[in-house]
């Protein structure tokens, strides 16, 4: 009865546990706690940071996986990764996206087991208790490692301050937003804000400066709308009716147990009431047969533990004996003591101490006891206790095993102080001699009567029995036959369950299911090549699974075979292999599959940003984004222009401005562009202005200069600098000409019409540099500008050009030849033309287009002459 009692009491406890609210650590409820899980960590990478932020899945199933959050958590991001374990983040793209709300869709490069989270909308109201969920920055610098899974997420609880209305873009309408105290900080952005059922009723996105437990997520009835709109599939929360059930359930069992406990008790208490006790000595006299001492042992054991709980308790009995003990519902039990002391002195069981009025105490109830125990085994009362000491232990012991004897006899002894000392003693010497007494051949007494429904084994001889050999062999072939079934039956519920894993995609469950691979190969060889191609997919091993897959003839191993492609060009994507996964791609967008051909524009547009900011490779970057650009991608133009920017600055790293310039004037009103050409030009302008005005070896700085301002002609006086460049240069030319050809060849070469135009420029550029000294440097150049009479003011001296380019003067002079040649404003003079020997005999400083001064070498003079 104890034990159904005990199972009863047992079972309504765990239902209770189950039926009845689970406190979670720190009052968390364990819903939220569960929801977590499917909260994930989001990294992302741009042209010039790195960011992350939260998410949370909202949709899963065996192709595809989807996971909402902020629009500004991925803004500007050319790579997204999404931790879904410690250690494997996949990349993501996305599908949908809106600024005006601030929400995003992201769908992972494939799909993985995870729980999506109920969507709660219409039922947030101030006051609820709500739980911020996510990956905060600042919660990594408190640990070595950076969380990634749903278990290191950070929760904040608080409740619904305020249900508010916000525009987040300019002119965009406004989103209904909830106002909560919950902590959202940097990175919990786009992670779920939880009720108390776990579901989600918003997304974490705002928070305030110089302001305490003001934080906003917006409500999650925007997502919903947003994800309507898309066609997006999610999953809705539905009201829930389980409490009520519970409510039902746990009432009903409560009632239904209350009526079966009643219903034992009462069953007890009436079988109690109907079994009569029966005294020990009436036990022992109506069966006029003595109990083995194995026996009366086991029989009298909770006698002697119910002693010794009362001597713990600081009581004595002094009343045990033969009438004492009563046997009841198959147990022996002992008579509460009797309050007078006429019971103490029961003859042949009270101690020697009780008659002689000594002390007597717990000793006394050892000698009664063993006194009780010596009774059951013989069937004899002992002698007065006064007289036990006249009579030897042959005589009062005959016929009584040894060893229990002598337990006896320790047990009354007349001396207290030579028995055992306490119950306990005595229980554990007891206890021993049962022990030993098992490796004993005692057959006990058929006759010796056993209390009804007693609880003691009896140990009897077993009787040896002769068993046919037939009988043998069929019990032989029954349990044989019974373990071929249940091995059979275990097998085929494995496979069974086995191919249903299968079928649901959990590979890894269906191996442990095939626990003898190599029978299923006789009957469904194509199921274990099916699990183990299941089974590589899972593990990451993805070329290898495509292949296994490719092979066979079973089931959806097609399908699997092109998601295991798809797969593995993902991964090679994340490897850099960026044209061996286009070439994936390209091969399943042929077969129609899922969104292969977007992934191909996907794979293309990483590959350029994988040459612009990993490699620098300029060229090839540009290349691929120039071709998306011709294939309509939406960024292609863009990041064309964010090509030249970066090879700008590179340039501009490098100290090559001129090559930077180019680059920047082909993005006029990209980013800061503007402001970097002003700053290139102006430095590239003094640097040229630098080059002009300190050359030495007049050709190869004019090369370089002319490079300089050619680059930046339309910037301050650039273009004049380039005229000045270009007529220096063209002077020379046509003076090399003079100095090599004949005179014929001369005369048409300095009538040359680009002469002319570069001398006119000059004239119109005469204050400008050295432009005034250009124009006399050179023989060319002095012959058209010199031509003419030039005079004093009182005309007593003139220089005249003439026609036939000869000259005539009367300036002081050397009379030395009438050859000439000018150069850099001196007028020599030679005997005969291309020969060394020459003099000098004036130096032109042209003061302005119609005057200058001429200084002769003759006498040291300078005269001002004046254009006729």
């Amino acid at each position: 009865m104890k034990t159904v009692l005990r199972r009863v009491f047992s079972f309504l406890f765990s239902f209770l546990l189950l039926i009845g609210p689970v406190s979670a650590v720190g009052s968390v409820p364990a819903d939220v706690l569960e929801s977590t899980e499917s909260v994930v960590r989001i990294e992302t990478e741009a042209a010039e940071f790195y960011g992350s932020g939260s998410g949370f899945v909202i949709y899963c199933d065996k192709e595809k996986t989807l996971v909402a959050t902020n629009n500004h958590v991925i803004e500007g991001a050319y790579q997204i990764e999404v931790w879904v374990d410690e250690n494997r983040a996949l990349t993501a793209r996305i599908i949908a996206s809106s600024e005006e709300k601030d929400l995003c869709i992201l769908k992972l490069s494939q799909a993985v087991d995870m729980q999506a989270l109920c969507l709660e909308e219409g039922t947030a109201k101030q006051g609820d208790a709500v739980y911020a969920v996510g990956f905060p920055a600042a919660a990594d610098d408190l640990s070595d490692q950076q969380a990634h899974t749903g278990a290191e997420t950070t929760i904040t609880d608080g409740i619904i301050s305020a249900l508010r209305q916000m525009t987040v873009v300019e002119e965009g309408t406004a989103v209904s937003l909830l106002q909560i105290n919950a902590a959202i900080n940097s990175g919990n952005s786009g992670g779920p804000l939880f009720n108390e059922r776990g579901n989600v009723i918003g997304i974490n996105t705002y928070g305030t400066y110089n302001a305490q437990g003001i934080f906003g997520a917006i409500d999650v009835a925007e997502l919903v709308s947003f994800l309507n709109e898309k066609s997006i599939p999610y999953v809705a929360a539905k009201e829930s009716t389980t409490q009520f059930y519970w409510m039902f359930a746990g009432i009903t069992a409560g009632c239904t147990m209350a009526v079966l406990v009643i219903v034992l008790l009462m069953r007890k208490k009436r079988i109690e009431r109907n079994m009569p006790s029966i005294p020990l000595r009436a036990y022992i006299e109506e069966n006029k047969r003595k109990c083995s001492p194995r026996f009366a042992i086991a029989l009298l054991l909770p006698v002697a533990t119910q002693l010794e709980q009362l001597h713990e308790s600081g009581h004595v009995h002094l009343h045990v004996s033969a009438d004492s003990l009563f046997i009841k519902n198959g147990h022996c039990i002992l008579q509460e003591p009797a309050t007078g002391d006429a019971g103490r002195y029961v003859n042949g069981f009270a101690a020697p101490e009780i008659y002689r009025g000594n002390d007597f105490g717990v000793l006394s109830d050892v000698y009664s006891f063993c006194s009780v125990l010596f009774y059951a085994a013989t069937g004899k009362v002992a002698p007065n206790a006064l007289k036990l000491e006249e009579m030897t232990k042959e005589e009062l012991f005959a016929g009584i095993p040894l060893d229990f004897a002598e337990i006896v006899n320790t047990g009354m002894a007349a001396a207290p102080e030579a028995r055992y000392h306490t119950m306990q003693e005595l229980i554990d010497s007891l206890i021993s001699l049962e022990k030993t007494d098992d490796q004993r051949e005692e057959i006990w007494s058929e006759n010796t009567p056993v209390p009804p429904k007693t609880q003691i084994v009896l140990r009897r001889e077993k009787k040896n029995r002769t068993v046919s050999s037939k009988r043998v062999a069929v019990i032989s072939c029954i349990c044989t036959g019974a373990l071929l079934l249940i091995a059979v039956g275990s097998y085929a519920g494995c496979y069974l369950a086995a191919i249903q894993k299968a079928q649901l995609g959990e590979f890894s469950a269906a191996r442990q299911l095939l626990f003898v691979p190599a029978v299923t190969r006789l009957h469904d060889s194509d199921l274990c090549s099916y699990v183990d191609a299941g089974t590589l997919l899972e593990n990451g091993n993805y070329e290898a699974a495509a292949v296994a897959f490719a092979a066979l003839d079973y089931e959806d191993s097609a399908v699997l075979a092109q998601q295991a492609r798809y797969f593995y060009a993902a991964e090679l994507v994340k490897a850099h292999n960026y044209d061996a996964a286009i070439a994936e791609y390209t091969s399943l967008a042929d077969e129609g599959y899922d969104d292969a051909q977007e992934q191909i524009i996907e794979t293309r547009f990483a590959q350029g940003m994988y040459y612009l900011y990993d490699l620098q490779d300029y060229s090839s970057a540009f290349s691929v984004f120039n071709q998306l650009a011709c294939d309509g991608h939406e960024k292609g133009f863009e990041m064309c222009d964010e090509v030249r920017y970066c090879r700008g600055c590179a340039y501009v790293e490098e100290g090559d401005f001129v090559q930077a310039l180019y680059n920047f004037k082909t993005i006029k009103n990209y980013k800061d562009t503007s402001e970097i050409i002003d700053l290139l030009q102006g430095t590239l302008y003094e640097e040229a202005v630098s080059r002009y005005r300190n050359k030495e070896d007049r050709y190869r700085l004019n090369d370089r200069t002319r490079y300089l301002f050619s680059h930046i002609s339309d910037y301050r006086q650039s273009s004049d600098y380039l005229q000045l460049i270009d007529a220096d240069d063209a002077f020379n030319t046509a003076d090399y000409f003079i100095e090599s050809d004949n005179m014929m060849d001369w005369l048409v070469k300095r009538n040359n019409q680009r002469v002319l135009s570069y001398v006119d420029a000059l004239i119109d550029l005469f204050y400008f540099e050295d432009a005034a000294k250009l124009l006399v440097s050179y023989t060319s150049s002095a012959d058209i500008f010199l031509h003419g009479t030039w005079k004093t003011d009182d005309g007593m001296y003139y220089f005249s050009m003439q026609e036939d380019h000869r000259t005539a003067y009367n300036l002081p002079s050397f009379d030395f030849g009438e050859k000439y040649r000018i150069e850099n404003g001196d007028y020599l003079c030679y005997k005969e033309v291309n020969t060394g020997d020459a003099r000098q005999l004036f130096h032109f400083s042209l003061l302005s287009p119609d005057s200058m001064e001429v200084y002769c070498y003759y006498n040291g003079g300078t005269y001002t002459l004046y254009r006729q």
